[in-house]
């Protein structure tokens, strides 16, 4: 997991961006755009992960998916 996120920090930062919107407690957003913002980060990360061929990448793959269970 740890080579994976060195090999595509962009991924990782962007994993990272993702978490926070869905589960920060600090984050002063409405429920709303909170949920706008993290499919747009999800559909960021399908295009980046596309764009790299790391669809069989599984952790990666399973991090989106929590991601949307949560919504």
């Amino acid at each position: 997991m740890y080579s994976t996120f060195i090999a595509y920090p962009q991924v990782a930062a962007s994993l990272v961006e993702l978490f926070d919107f869905l589960f920060s407690p600090t984050l002063v957003l409405g429920a709303d755009e909170r949920h706008l913002r993290s499919q747009e980060l999800v559909t960021s990360l399908n295009q980046q992960l596309a764009a790299r061929h790391l669809l069989p990448h599984a952790l990666l793959l399973s991090l989106i998916h929590i991601s949307k269970e949560k919504r």
